[in-house]
């Protein structure tokens, strides 16, 4: 293994794996990034597996861009070309590992595999990669004799969470066996999301207490329920942008937020764009040429 730290990183090291090429794993890190910090066009030869804790970026992939908001993740297939457009906050954390194209190499999982990527994914709810990148990134400065077998089986776990992430509902789906307390909170959450929600009222509700229900929920979900009601505000959002004339100010008081402003910045914060690029990019392309032509009315 060859451990280098880039330039101007914050904290944090890449790790380049020149060991025989048995090994799943081409290359893999941890860092923390400030906002100017800058990655060049470049292309991998097998997958790579960004997962980002804290901030928001935008990537980008010839012409279309990528948005990976907090706790998002995205996979990119080999040999294609990217490049980090920027990061939005002051400060980004993330890991990565790039697993050869191989497939050979992944026999314990092989099957995993069949609903990779041709080119890019990004998945906006990521936060169960947390504890199998944490994983990984310890057996990778461990200096232990197992070292190989283990970073196989590391390896393996971010696989089967992968697949997961890829195959099932943006949200997860485990009404059979999550904590009853964590699913009716959510259920509150879904079905009035623009209510300002307290989290003593939600856990009145829910029959638990407030410490054990934000334990439970992040345990069930991968998220608290203040992240989980951001979330949902924000898709609703998304697909009234889409298809609706409606005013960014009137959209956001309806679900909820303080002001335009309020929800402007949690937007731009989860999908790397503004409400209103997000809408003009988004329109079918018959209205996009109207509005170029007319100039779109002021708000």
């Amino acid at each position: 293994m060859n451990f280098v730290r880039p330039r101007h990183l914050l904290a944090g090291f890449w790790v380049i794996n020149k060991e025989p090429p048995l090994s799943p794993l081409l290359e893999a890190g941890e860092a923390w990034a400030p906002r100017d910090w800058t990655i060049p066009p470049h292309a991998h030869l097998g997958w790579e597996l960004h997962y980002q804790p804290k901030g928001s970026s935008t990537w980008k992939i010839g012409r279309s861009s990528l948005h990976v908001p907090p706790g998002g993740c995205y996979l990119i297939a080999p040999n294609v070309i990217h490049v980090l457009d920027t990061f939005h906050e002051k400060e980004a954390h993330f890991y990565f590992a790039v697993f050869r194209p191989d497939k050979a190499l992944f026999a314990p999982c092989l099957s995993l595999l069949k609903n990779w990527p041709s080119s890019h994914v990004v998945l906006p709810n990521a936060n169960t990669l947390d504890a199998p990148f944490r994983s990984l990134i310890r057996e990778i400065t461990l200096d232990a004799q197992a070292g190989s077998t283990a970073l196989r089986l590391q390896i393996s776990t971010l696989c089967l969470e992968v697949h997961r992430l890829l195959s099932l509902p943006s949200r997860p789906s485990r009404e059979f066996t999550a904590h009853p307390a964590a699913i009716r909170a959510r259920e509150c959450l879904e079905h009035n999301p623009s209510h300002q929600w307290k989290l003593d009222e939600l856990a009145a509700l829910s029959k638990v207490s407030v410490s054990h229900l934000i334990e439970i929920f992040r345990r069930e979900f991968g998220q608290t329920p203040r992240q989980f009601l951001l979330q949902t505000r924000l898709q609703i959002a998304q697909d009234e942008l889409r298809s609706t004339d409606r005013s960014i100010t009137d959209l956001a008081f309806d679900l909820g937020f303080s002001s335009g402003q309020h929800f402007a910045t949690s937007f731009q914060g989860h999908f790397g764009m503004t409400p209103t690029s997000y809408r003009q990019e988004n329109r079918p392309s018959s209205e996009k040429q109207y509005s170029a032509s007319q100039g779109e009315p002021k708000r």
